[in-house]
């Protein structure tokens, strides 16, 4: 298999912020007036689209939502963790070919946690910020490596992700848990097409399939 890049979501892949994302969903709820969402109940409504989400909970303005998020883990005092493993499994992942992070962690917020979980050296492109309902920035990450969607493959933890790498028309892994990950494992597992490499539970179960060119 040739692999010109390895494209991985961040949160709930490499980085634990679930907690912190739910001090900031309810922090903008509240603005909003609308009712505090459990985690459950974020993690069952995930869909392709964020806007889509805010959307069922009669949270239309999003702009603002975005604004506030940024601004939220800007001045948090708390910092998101490491997912035990992830960093190690980079650090290999990155002897085989490039590694690339798709998020949509607060690009400023992405880079702090790059640098803090040492990974500076091994990450060779961060796009945060990222919309992924369409294809324009992932268009754009690609365009920034100069690689073609045909030697990429794409990870992370929930449908939207895979979703995009069905339209970006990547290989794509899906990589689920309980305790980090973004959507319960039946929720992905019901999603159509099937990821390339199916469910894995952690970014560390790639390092044999890039190794050996599967």
């Amino acid at each position: 298999m040739k692999l010109d890049l390895l494209v991985l979501d961040w949160s709930g892949v490499v980085s634990h912020d679930l907690p912190l994302v739910m001090e900031s969903v309810n922090h903008i709820t509240a603005h909003f007036g609308a009712p505090q969402v459990s985690e459950e109940d974020f993690r069952t409504n995930f869909q392709p689209s964020l806007k889509d989400i805010y959307a069922k909970w009669g949270i239309t303005d999003y702009a603002t939502v975005e604004r506030m998020h940024r601004e939220f883990f800007a001045t948090t005092e708390q910092k998101p963790t490491v997912i035990p493993g992830a960093a190690e499994a980079i650090k290999e992942l990155s002897g085989y070919v490039p590694v690339a992070i798709f998020s949509s962690h607060p690009t400023d917020s992405l880079h702090g946690d790059i640098w803090r979980y040492g990974l500076q050296e091994r990450i060779k492109f961060a796009f945060g910020d990222a919309h992924k309902d369409t294809t324009k920035d992932f268009a754009q990450l690609l365009g920034m490596a100069d690689v073609s969607s045909e030697n990429v493959i794409y990870a992370g933890d929930t449908t939207i992700d895979l979703n995009l790498a069905h339209i970006a028309g990547v290989r794509s892994a899906a990589i689920v848990n309980e305790t980090y990950g973004y959507q319960r494992r039946e929720q992905v597992a019901r999603f159509e097409p099937k990821p390339t490499y199916g469910i894995l539970g952690h970014v560390g179960e790639l390092v044999p399939l890039i190794k050996n060119g599967r």
